[in-house]
């Protein structure tokens, strides 16, 4: 579902920061690693670069996809940086009345 939205929000434009179901699906996906171990991560990361390396051909048959955690983790940052903006607008304009 991340991956589709992904792909659509991307091809639209916009600000991925905005999109409330690109971010549901990324905070859905992001919810089934939030509580794993750094060893999980390097670990995955070191299959996916000797994958791309050509050093393994050995798909993983985990389902974690290491460049969609990325885009997910990115899609989470971008969303929190999108609330502090209107936070801060929403000050600003208190502030001004």
């Amino acid at each position: 579902a991340f991956r589709g939205l992904l792909a659509k929000a991307l091809s639209e434009g916009g600000q991925l920061g905005h999109h409330v179901g690109l971010s549901e699906a990324a905070e859905e996906l992001l919810g089934r690693y939030d509580d794993q171990p750094r060893v999980y991560f390097q670990t995955h990361l070191h299959h996916f670069h000797a994958v791309l390396s050509g050093a393994s051909t050995d798909p993983s048959s985990d389902s974690f996809c290491y460049p969609g955690y990325q885009a997910a983790c990115l899609v989470r940052v971008l969303r929190s940086a999108a609330i502090a903006r209107s936070v801060a607008a929403a000050g600003d304009v208190g502030e001004a009345s």
